[in-house]
């Protein structure tokens, strides 16, 4: 009845169990063999096993060994990455920088009034005034002597005229002619004696005496002298030294009177 009892044990695992599983190349873990088969409830007391070498006792297959099945591929298992302190966080862009103009406050200008415009003074003409030709007034002598410049006056040998001689470099003279100072005896009468005329003046080719410490010389009135006052006369160099003065003397006084 022993026998029986584990060759059934064995039949049902031969029966449950699936086929011895083929060499693979995955390394699997053993299974522990399998704890002897639970004897028998019965209260009958076993007997000793038969001896071995008997063709009737049947060794029980070795359990299953569990493996993973070829067509289910082993679930990958994808780590999730947590966050790490050592991850640098995204840095947010930096805000755009803002430029602050000061403007400063301008006053604006006072109003300025405006402008009248005035009523523009009539232009002033200025009207030359007339002029006056400049009489010269003969200083007093010891002989009446003519107030004017005119043709008329008297400078007489009655009445002769004084004042200071002088001498010059005759040439052209106010009255259009030429001479030569040098060998020409001619006088220079005072501008203001003769007036503004030049050419064709009254005075001009008339001849006077000139006396000096009773020397006496007659000369012809060709020009006027601008240096002149009063009655004073200018000679030429040959009048002048006709008087017997040096001309190192230069001026010096003499009478004269016209002819």
């Amino acid at each position: 009845m022993q026998y029986s009892f584990v060759a059934a044990g064995a039949l049902l695992l031969a029966t449950v169990a699936p086929p011895n599983p083929t060499a693979t190349t995955r390394a699997t873990t053993a299974a522990p063999p399998p704890s002897s088969p639970t004897s028998s409830t019965s209260t009958r007391p076993s007997r000793s096993p038969r001896p071995s070498g008997s063709t009737s006792k049947e060794t029980p297959s070795p359990p299953p060994v569990p493996r993973a099945d070829p067509d289910q591929a082993a679930a990958v298992v994808v780590p999730t990455p947590s966050p790490s302190s050592s991850e640098a966080a995204p840095v947010a862009p930096p805000a755009p920088a803002t430029t602050t103009i000061q403007v400063a406050s301008v006053t604006p200008p006072a109003p300025v009034a405006p402008v009248v415009p005035t009523t523009p003074a009539a232009p002033v003409v200025n009207t030359p005034a007339a002029v006056n030709t400049p009489v010269s007034v003969a200083p007093p002598v010891a002989s009446s002597a003519p107030a004017t410049g005119s043709s008329n006056g008297e400078c007489s040998s009655g009445s002769p005229c004084s004042g200071d001689i002088t001498f010059y470099e005759a040439g052209l003279g106010a009255c259009g002619e030429t001479t030569d100072g040098s060998t020409d005896k001619v006088v220079a009468l005072p501008h203001e004696f003769m007036g503004t005329q030049s050419n064709g003046n009254p005075f001009c080719g008339k001849t006077v005496t000139i006396n000096y410490k009773g020397a006496t010389v007659q000369a012809t009135v060709v020009d006027k002298c601008m240096g002149c006052v009063g009655r004073d006369l200018d000679l030429s160099n040959a009048a002048f030294d006709g008087l017997g003065i040096s001309e190192s003397v230069g001026r010096t006084q003499a009478d004269w009177y016209f002819n």
